[in-house]
């Protein structure tokens, strides 16, 4: 079998989630001269980028590396979600560990705090809240407005007569000498008028 053909078959393997962290970076480094020959350095980038440790973290990275290589020769390959379960997995065991060094290197300071606590109780504050709600003394009551009848269908349709007169005016009074003054042409308009 030749270097390809085996470069190729851990490629699959890769991508279907059958190689371990550890697995991948013995075979990387083994054959990395090999592997300068015959990947681009874009590639190898993706296959291996330069922080990576063996971690399912970056075996998401390496096989989405690996799918974008058969997909740039022509033959896409389905990944399987392994490795992102896994990465998934290790992330909440770190999550968890980091909680339980915070726990523990706090437990001292946490510990101090709630015997002062208990040396220094509380005191009961009491505050009369309810006296304050309603309306100020000096304060006018909020009026109540009646939208029961509020317009007519006549009196809406004079409304909107109204406003289309005063559109009427300004354009008359306003637009249409600015127009004439820079020769701009309106629509429906011939330009012997200007």
């Amino acid at each position: 079998m030749s270097f390809q053909d085996e470069m190729k078959q851990i490629f699959l393997r890769v991508a279907a989630g059958e190689v371990e962290p550890k697995e991948w970076e013995a075979w990387w480094n083994s054959n990395r001269p090999k592997l300068e020959e015959t990947l681009n350095q874009g590639d190898r980038g993706r296959l291996m980028p330069a922080l990576w440790n063996a971690s399912y973290y970056w075996m998401v990275k390496t096989q989405s590396g690996v799918a974008y290589y058969f997909h740039a020769q022509g033959r896409p390959v389905k990944v399987s979600d392994y490795y992102e379960k896994k990465m998934l997995e290790e992330e909440e065991r770190e999550r968890q560990k980091a909680m339980e060094g915070y726990h523990r290197d706090t437990a001292p300071a946490r510990k101090r705090w709630e015997v002062y606590l208990e040396s220094h109780p509380t005191d009961m504050i009491a505050f009369d809240w309810k006296s304050l709600l309603g309306t100020p003394a000096g304060q006018k009551p909020a009026r109540d407005f009646a939208y029961k009848h509020v317009r007519e269908t006549e009196q809406w349709k004079e409304c909107g007569e109204e406003l289309k007169l005063r559109l009427k005016e300004n354009l008359q009074a306003k637009i249409a000498p600015v127009t004439k003054a820079y020769g701009i042409k309106t629509p429906g308009q011939d330009l012997g008028d200007l």
